[in-house]
């Protein structure tokens, strides 16, 4: 009987052994399973942060354009095609067509770049009319008076003209190579895309890295809460001005021709003291020399 009450007190003891066995056997499978899910999923993950890490890092602009310096720009460059579109029509006419079929764009910057532009245009002209007297060089022939001249004054005025202009450059800090305005197909020059984008990046600040991007978030957040309250009346801060000191007032700019939107981003504000530490290279945003006749 005591056999029998151990096999029967043992039996629950046995099957919970086996049944925790089981169970035990069970969480391992369902671990290892886990873990296999895991391993086949991890490539996976991997990939993702991988690629995470592989975006490219986006660029965003740092208040307005400088529009002002835009117009500028603009407005020499207009005046310099111009005059040296005007200037390509008098050569023409000067040293004629027919024997200079097409002047070049070589020509043409030549004689713009000449330092004595007057003897320049005498001497293109007597090659052009193939004028020559044996044993006479060029600059006697033309101290002989052996031939009339037509009247040059109104290129040269149109190349001084030119000049004017272009020494508007000099404080602007922007220079575009005039050569590349040139339009051989059309035979002319004008204000190209390539040179309307030079002129936006010259314009324009944009951030250096992801750490400005985000402090440039934050500060965009206060810039529209400010511009809200403005727009909404609760503060006329185009009167008032801005609402707080130093360092965050050299950050901003206060717009008062600007009704709706009145604070804006200070462009150069990462080149302020206190953002300065976020700026990877200063030089960022100043064109590098170019030579103007390039």
């Amino acid at each position: 009987m005591k056999e029998q009450e151990i096999q029967q007190n043992e039996a629950p003891f046995i099957v919970g052994e086996s049944t925790e066995t089981k169970v035990n056997e069970t969480g391992a499978n369902d671990q290892e399973k886990s873990s296999v899910a895991a391993e086949e999923n991890e490539p996976e993950f991997k990939e993702l942060e991988s690629n995470a890490d592989q975006i490219p890092f986006q660029r965003k602009q740092i208040g307005p354009q400088d529009t002002k310096k835009k117009e500028a720009i603009h407005k020499i460059y207009d005046n310099l095609v111009d005059t040296a579109n005007q200037a390509k029509f008098e050569l023409e006419k000067l040293i004629d067509e027919e024997s200079m079929s097409e002047l070049s764009l070589d020509l043409i910057i030549e004689f713009l770049k000449s330092n004595n532009p007057e003897t320049w245009l005498i001497q293109k002209y007597i090659q052009a009319k193939g004028m020559k007297v044996e044993f006479l060089k060029t600059e006697k022939l033309i101290e002989s008076g052996l031939f009339d001249l037509p009247d040059y004054t109104g290129i040269l005025a149109i190349r001084s003209e030119f000049h004017l202009w272009k020494q508007r450059l000099r404080d602007l800090n922007f220079v575009f190579p005039f050569r590349q305005l040139f339009i051989q197909e059309d035979n002319v020059f004008v204000l190209t895309p390539d040179f309307e984008d030079a002129l936006k990046e010259a314009t324009t600040v944009y951030t250096q890295n992801e750490a400005q991007n985000e402090v440039l978030e934050a500060l965009e957040a206060i810039m529209n809460g400010l511009n809200t309250i403005n727009r909404m009346g609760i503060l006329n801060i185009r009167s008032a001005g801005l609402p707080f000191s130093d360092p965050l007032s050299i950050i901003f700019d206060l717009v008062r021709t600007n009704h709706e939107a009145p604070v804006a981003i200070y462009p150069k504000a990462f080149r302020t003291k206190p953002l300065r530490r976020f700026s990877e290279d200063p030089s960022l945003g100043t064109q590098s020399r170019i030579d103007f006749w390039e």
